[in-house]
């Protein structure tokens, strides 16, 4: 949810705020998932007229992509799982 939030409003602030997180929790987040994969997941640009803003990576952007297509495929197989585990037991 960060990640997609930090993509929608170029913000980790932003992101931070609807999530009702700390913008330094929101760091230490982003710091700890780019530590356990690996790579970088938001580049950051400076200042300037529109002021800072944060941006995905073209590997934060796949991470996401993924994780949508993966969240997917669960709840369609919780679908076809529920039934088969839990039909008819609370009826």
């Amino acid at each position: 949810m960060l990640l997609t939030l930090v993509d929608e409003t170029r913000s980790v602030r932003a992101a931070g705020q609807q999530m009702q997180l700390s913008y330094s929790s929101c760091w230490n987040i982003i710091r700890t998932l780019e530590g356990q994969l690996g790579c970088t997941l938001i580049e950051r640009t400076q200042g300037g007229a529109g002021g800072s803003q944060s941006h995905l990576t073209q590997r934060g952007r796949l991470l996401l992509s993924r994780f949508a297509e993966y969240e997917k495929r669960i709840r369609a197989e919780a679908g076809v799982l529920y039934p088969e585990y839990f039909g008819g037991l609370f009826e």
